[in-house]
C-alpha cells in the first residue's frame, strides 16, 4: 500500500499558544495557530487523486513534532484525540490517516505512557528540553 509522508509537522492551536510560558514569543512573532485539520487538508489536497475505478487507500502518515516555545507537548497528544474526532465526524475524510509519528518532551509526565498505547502512533521519540 502506498503512503504519503510528511516530513515535519506542528499541530497546535490558539489556547495551545495562550499556555506559552509569557515571553515565549518576541512581539509579533507569536506563530498562527495550525491544527492537524488544516495540516490533513492540505496534504489531502496534494495527494495523487484516483481514478473513479481506484480507491483513495494510500496511508497518510502525520510525523507530528512538539513545538518546543510551548511550556509542553500538550498539543501534540491533543492532536491524536482532534485526529479521532475527525475520524468519528468526517469518516471516509480522514479515514486514510492510519499512522501517526509522534514527538514529545521527555520530562512530560504521561506523554511516553500515552504515546506507547494510543493505536494510531507506529512510532515515538521523546526528546530533552535545552539539551
Amino acid at each position: 500500500m502506498p503512503s504519503l509522508l510528511d516530513s515535519h509537522a506542528h499541530c497546535f492551536t490558539e489556547a495551545h499558544l495562550d499556555d506559552a510560558t509569557k515571553g515565549a514569543f518576541a512581539p509579533g512573532e507569536r506563530p498562527p495557530a495550525y491544527t492537524l485539520r488544516e495540516h490533513l487538508d492540505g496534504m489531502l489536497a496534494a495527494a495523487p487523486t484516483s481514478t473513479s475505478t481506484e480507491k483513495d487507500d494510500d496511508e497518510i502518515v502525520v510525523v507530528n513534532v512538539a513545538f518546543s516555545a510551548l511550556p509542553t507537548s500538550q498539543h501534540v497528544i491533543d492532536s491524536f484525540d482532534e485526529l479521532t474526532r475527525l475520524q468519528t465526524l468526517y469518516g471516509s475524510r480522514y479515514s486514510r490517516v492510519k499512522c501517526v509519528l509522534g514527538t514529545c518532551r521527555a520530562d512530560e509526565p504521561t506523554a511516553r505512557t500515552l504515546l506507547a498505547n494510543n493505536p494510531l502512533i507506529i512510532g515515538a521519540r521523546v526528546f530533552l528540553k535545552g539539551v
